[in-house]
């Protein structure tokens, strides 16, 4: 966090660039008839401080025998008339402010130089701007010190310190962090009130001031008086013509600095009154905030309100600020305020909904529609948006989910080509009993075989190839399977086994949605396994696989002497083999679909318990989209 500059007095230049002259409408600061404090009352101990009015000494009060704190001007000060009137002045206003969280004054003199000086109450513990850079840094002691629930109860007791003022006709002007002191024992101290701004008392005050308004307090028309970062939009401007609002502004940034653990502006920042007056900030600390508790949106509605650029759409006064934080703290909920923004929540997401049907314009219009929900539960309108939301799918799926889809089909057929390279490779049990069968046809060995490894050996492999090769191993595999099945036919010829493969292949094709584009293809090749023989037959190309005679169909095999026991062996076993792998397949598959089914429902049905039964009927029939308002 840096560090904040001290108070920012800066006087406007008329068009020539000379500074306007000063009018003074003041007592005199040096009067004849006292005498200058020379008894040596106060010994000097150490010092303390220095601020953009004084330093601050330790001082030893040897009358009561006690350490005071000594406010005076620096001997190497150039200090002029309307300095040393607001030094004056600050004395009176900080002792005339008798309260709890005001440092009392003690003392009022002029010392041996004829400067002025006061004493106070001297007190010790850390300043507001300490406490958040240790708490920005993640400090175990203050973590463990300053919670929220604490800062919180801080903050209340600075707002009802500036109320106080505020009746008496005090406006502070100049509330930061380093001007908000935290006693070891739990006190809450305002300093430097060094630029009040004395006026008019708002409210009839039990003790009223005995200090005379001014029109202009010392202060010209064209005076910035303040810190970058905590002035009011109209602070910056004319600090002359502020009122106690200006001070509500001030203390909602501080409290966005409790809150988010940073600065709404950096104080230092060069353009700081720019981005104050063209209100280039979001006042909601949720949105920046560096701690990790989740703020509730009671805190964001509170800053937004208390740093509002028109003072009127601000906080009327600093207990009213106060009693907001209250209101949330003792667990009390404004039902309008909630209501309201329900209702701005629930606008954002209809907003959002009209526009692009794509995964942002979604994504915007279900957290703005959450923030409603969370607002106010019953309300029907947010509840529309978020069931329409969550049951109706966009026109064109999220990358992100078809990422994630294309990541769990990829596995599906993972799990699945396992299964097939190992039923697969079961039909190399056939070799020995072909040969048995009296199979010595090199050119069938190879052609059914070969083929028929190489794809158990792809389907079994899918896991260790990069997924752009997929489609690749998919086209190997299903054409390599189409060979061996084509093969087959030298068998018992085309219409016999070849169908049988044909049809487990566009079984598996057809039932398995993971492979996508692919059971386009492994539906042609399992035709063309069956067809592409049959044509060979009929052209000619091939010895006859059939002949028929006396209503016989006599089948003509190319590569084995048919014998009963091997042949019936070896149908059952190739039959059994091909029914078993469409049957595992096409199982596994449809129980899948089931559970991703069942999933799916048990899903939406989570998801319809996050609308109140109060709306979810109404919801359900899908009312117009428009249909915001609670009925």
């Amino acid at each position: 966090m840096k560090e904040e500059p001290d108070t920012l007095v800066a006087r406007a230049k008329t068009p020539w660039g000379r500074p306007t002259p000063a009018t003074m409408d003041m007592e005199p600061v040096v009067r004849a008839d006292v005498t200058p404090e020379t008894n040596g009352r106060y010994r000097e101990v150490g010092f303390l401080g220095r601020g953009g009015m004084g330093e601050v000494l330790l001082v030893e009060d040897q009358r009561i025998g006690r350490l005071v704190a000594k406010k005076i001007i620096p001997a190497d000060a150039d200090a002029g008339a309307a300095a040393r009137a607001r030094f004056v002045r600050e004395a009176r206003v900080q002792g005339q402010l008798e309260h709890s969280s005001v440092v009392p004054v003690y003392d009022f003199g002029w010392d041996e130089r004829g400067a002025e000086y006061f004493t106070m109450k001297r007190v010790t513990g850390l300043t507001l701007r300490q406490v958040m850079k240790g708490l920005a840094a993640n400090d175990p002691d203050m973590l463990a010190r300053f919670t929220r629930y604490r800062l919180l109860t801080i903050f209340q007791q600075l707002c009802l310190a500036i109320d106080y003022a505020h009746e008496r006709g005090v406006v502070h002007r100049d509330l930061k962090p380093t001007n908000v002191m935290i006693g070891d024992y739990g006190e809450v101290y305002v300093l430097d009130w060094g630029i009040a701004k004395v006026g008019a008392q708002t409210t009839d005050a039990k003790t009223p001031s005995v200090m005379p308004p001014s029109s202009d307090d010392s202060t010209r028309a064209d005076d910035v008086l303040g810190t970058p970062g905590y002035m009011a939009p109209e602070q910056i401007r004319s600090s002359s013509d502020v009122d106690s609002r200006a001070d509500v502004y001030s203390l909602g940034a501080t409290l966005y600095l409790m809150l988010a653990r940073r600065p709404l502006i950096a104080p230092d920042a060069q353009n700081a009154a720019e981005i104050t007056l063209e209100g280039l900030y979001d006042p909601r600390p949720s949105y920046r905030s560096l701690d990790p508790d989740v703020l509730p949106p009671e805190l964001d509605a509170v800053c937004e309100r208390a740093l509002a650029r028109d003072p009127n759409d601000r906080y009327p006064s600093a207990r009213a600020l106060h009693d907001a934080i209250d209101a949330f703290l003792t667990g009390r909920r404004d039902l309008d305020l909630r209501s309201a923004l329900a209702e701005k929540y629930t606008a954002l997401a209809v907003d959002a909904l009209a526009g692009a049907d794509d995964d942002q314009t979604r994504g915007e219009a279900m957290r703005q529609a959450a923030h409603a929900l969370a607002m106010d539960p019953t309300h029907r309108g947010a509840a529309t948006v978020m069931t329409r939301l969550l049951l109706e799918p966009p026109s064109k799926p999220p990358p992100e989910a078809l990422a994630t889809l294309e990541s769990d089909n990829r596995a599906v057929v993972v799990r699945n080509g396992r299964i097939a390279a190992v039923l697969l490779l079961g039909f190399m049990v056939g070799i020995p009993m072909l040969r048995d069968a009296g199979m010595t046809s090199t050119v069938g060995y190879v052609g059914m075989y070969g083929p028929l490894f190489i794809a158990s050996l792809v389907t079994g492999t899918f896991a260790y190839f990069p997924k752009k090769f997929f489609g690749a191993q998919i086209a190997v595999a299903s054409i390599c399977l189409a060979i061996t099945f084509a093969m087959s036919a030298g068998l018992y010829g085309a219409f016999l086994l070849t169908p049988v493969f044909a049809q487990a292949m566009i079984s598996v094709g057809c039932s398995v949605p993971a492979l996508g584009r692919s059971r386009a293809l492994l539906v042609a090749l399992g035709f063309i396994s069956f067809l592409v023989p049959m044509a060979l037959e009929w052209f000619g190309l091939v010895p006859r696989f059939y002949s028929f005679e006396a209503g016989r169909m006599i089948v003509h095999p190319g590569y084995v002497a048919l014998q009963e026991a091997p042949v019936r062996t070896g149908l059952t076993f190739a039959t059994t083999g091909a029914i078993l792998i469409a049957a595992t397949i096409c199982w596994r598959a449809s129980s899948d679909l089931a559970s991703q089914q069942k999933d799916l429902h048990v899903f939406a049905w989570h998801l319809r318990q996050l609308i109140p039964d109060s709306v979810r009927a109404s919801s359900s029939g899908q009312p117009p989209l428009d249909d915001t308002k609670e009925a």
